[in-house]
C-alpha cells in the first residue's frame, strides 16, 4: 500500500486584540475594524456594532479573538502573578 497524504489548513491561533487602531460603520449597521492583534499582526474585519465597547475611562475595544492571518502561536502573557 501506499501512504496517504492528508492535506489539511493549518489551524488558526486564536489572539486576543492588543489595539483598535481604525473604525468605520458600514451601511448594515456593522463596523470595519482595522486592528493590531496580541501576536503583533494587523488585521481587518467587518463585525457587528455590539463587539466594540466603551470602557468607563473613554477607550473604545474590540472585544473577541481573531485568527492570526500568518498563525502565530498564542503567546502567554508576562506580568505579576495572580
Amino acid at each position: 500500500m501506499y501512504p496517504i497524504r492528508v492535506t489539511m489548513p493549518l489551524p488558526m491561533a486564536s489572539q486576543s486584540v492588543a489595539q483598535l487602531l481604525e473604525e468605520s460603520p458600514l451601511p448594515d449597521g456593522r463596523l470595519h475594524l482595522r486592528l493590531r492583534l496580541a501576536c503583533g499582526c494587523e488585521l481587518e474585519r467587518d463585525v457587528s456594532a455590539d463587539r466594540v465597547i466603551d470602557t468607563v475611562d473613554g477607550l473604545r475595544l474590540a472585544v473577541g479573538k481573531y485568527g492570526c492571518p500568518v498563525g502565530h502561536p498564542v503567546q502567554k502573557k508576562t506580568g505579576a502573578p495572580r
